[in-house]
């Protein structure tokens, strides 16, 4: 039997898998050790898999007990800032997803993007363009 190892994550509302979240770096930045956008209560987490945009709060995040040759980083997390599309608002939404790159990070939010609404309560349906950053994080596992 095999020592498993920890980290933390989210359960998709949908499908039930999680989304790994990094390990804060630095590590003395936050009360938690697990990544959070800094000064913010909810955040838009999309799942990678199966496509599903929910809101989480940070109180939702989970230990998570994985197999040591299970890798539960595959793939970077990316923050996508989504810009309002209504008429003279200039408001973001910001989404974070797991991908293989920044251009399927993107892809994945713009095709999820239903449902979106900026901080003004407007649906986003055709945001001009997305500000696509990779979240630092520490990729070995953490036991």
């Amino acid at each position: 039997m095999s020592n498993l190892v920890e980290w933390y994550g989210l359960e998709c509302r949908k499908c039930l898998r999680h989304i790994v979240l990094p390990h804060r770096i630095p590590q003395g930045s936050s009360t938690h050790p697990w990544y959070w956008p800094t000064g913010e209560t909810l955040a838009w987490f999309l799942h990678p898999d199966c496509g599903y945009l929910s809101l989480y709060s940070e109180s939702d995040v989970r230990l998570i007990a994985v197999e040591p040759d299970q890798n539960p980083l595959p793939v970077p997390l990316w923050r996508v800032e989504v810009p309002c599309d209504h008429d003279n608002c200039d408001k973001r939404i910001v989404v974070h997803t797991r991908g293989k790159s920044r251009g399927a990070a993107g892809a994945a939010v713009s095709d999820a993007g239903f449902g979106l609404k900026c901080p003004d309560g407007h649906i986003v349906s055709n945001p001009p363009g997305l500000h696509i950053l990779e979240i630092e994080e520490k990729r070995e596992n953490r036991s």
